[in-house]
């Protein structure tokens, strides 16, 4: 992995062919891993599966890339568009009361707990939806709640698990 990571650094970072390399799915001991070489280049950005039910720092993962300097992005932040993240009971009580989404809270909770979130549709009303993060917060209690929250459960990262 450190072989690969460095090849990576040399021939287009250092190159200047890019700005930022990051990885994906990394867990601690993966980025620990490229961390042994001194000289080596941290990620820009770890992009792991992070959503409601996994808790706001599942194995420690968000805490460690902060530490580090390495931002944590969630991917599959509806799980695999479990309706539970989607218009299950608690993001929609929790919706409601913000004339929001379940959709919408589920990308607020992300985003209230520091990770860059990425999502997708191919309907541009979606879409706009997904952007209106920004206007509107969840309260600290809705916080607790849905941090609370074990289902659906998940693991950030299938490489490892420690």
């Amino acid at each position: 992995m450190q072989e690969q990571w460095k090849a990576l650094t040399e021939s287009h970072l250092l190159a200047n062919k890019t700005r930022a390399l990051g990885v994906s799915n990394f867990c601690k001991s993966s980025l620990a891993c490229l961390a042994k070489d001194a000289s080596s280049v941290v990620p820009a950005v770890n992009q792991f599966k992070f959503h409601i039910g996994m808790g706001p720092d599942p194995s420690g993962l968000v805490s460690y890339c902060k530490a580090k300097g390495i931002v944590p992005q969630a991917y599959s932040p509806l799980g695999d568009n479990t309706t539970e993240l989607i218009n299950g009971p608690l993001v929609s009580q929790i919706g409601a009361a913000h004339g929001k989404s379940g959709v919408q809270v589920s990308l607020r909770w992300i985003y209230q707990n520091g990770l860059a979130v990425t999502t997708k549709s191919g309907n541009a009303a979606h879409l706009a939806d997904d952007a209106d993060l920004f206007s509107w917060s969840l309260t600290e209690k809705e916080m607790a709640t849905t941090d609370a929250a074990n289902t659906p459960s998940g693991q950030p990262s299938f490489i490892c698990t420690k």
